[in-house]
C-alpha cells in the first residue's frame, strides 16, 4: 500500500475527535476542523461521507454537530480505513507481484483492525501524559 491519503487521514482524526467526547455529546464541523488542523471546506465533504457511511449523525441547531453513532470501543480505524481506501484500491500489477502486493494490503488493513478507536485514545492520553524532565 502506498500510504494513507490526506482525507482518510482527516477521516481518522475527525472520528478519533468525536470519539474523545461524552457518549451522545456532538461537536460542530469548525470544532473540529480547528482542534484536528484539517481544511473546513475538506472536512464538511468528509463528515458527509462519514454520515453515509454510517459512522456519524449530525444535528442542526445551537446544540447540534456531528456524533458518534458506535460505540469507540465497538469499531476500528480499519473500517473507516476500508470506507476511504478500499481493499484491492492498488493499480493492478503483473501477475508475479500481484499475490505480494496483495498480501502486503492484508498486513497493512490488519494492522488498523488491531485496536479500537477507544485504544487509540489510550495511546494517545499514555504517550500525552509522559513527564518531561529535560532542563
Amino acid at each position: 500500500m502506498a500510504g494513507i491519503s490526506n482525507k482518510c487521514l482527516y477521516a481518522l482524526r475527525a472520528l478519533l475527535e468525536l470519539s474523545g467526547l461524552e457518549r451522545g455529546q456532538a461537536r460542530s464541523i469548525p470544532a473540529i476542523a480547528k482542534n484536528q488542523d484539517i481544511p473546513l471546506k475538506f472536512l464538511e465533504s468528509i463528515m458527509r461521507e462519514l454520515k453515509e457511511a454510517g459512522f456519524v449523525s449530525s444535528t442542526r441547531g445551537k446544540e447540534g454537530g456531528y456524533r458518534l453513532v458506535l460505540n469507540p470501543n465497538e469499531f476500528s480505524p480499519g473500517q473507516v480505513v476500508r470506507t476511504f481506501q478500499p481493499p484491492n484500491s492498488l493499480p493492478s500489477t503483473s501477475c508475479c507481484f500481484s499475490q505480494i502486493v496483495n498480501e502486503a494490503e492484508k498486513a497493512w488493513f490488519d494492522q488498523f483492525d488491531k485496536c479500537s478507536f477507544r485504544d487509540v485514545l489510550r495511546k494517545k492520553a499514555e504517550q500525552n501524559s509522559v513527564p518531561d524532565f529535560s532542563i
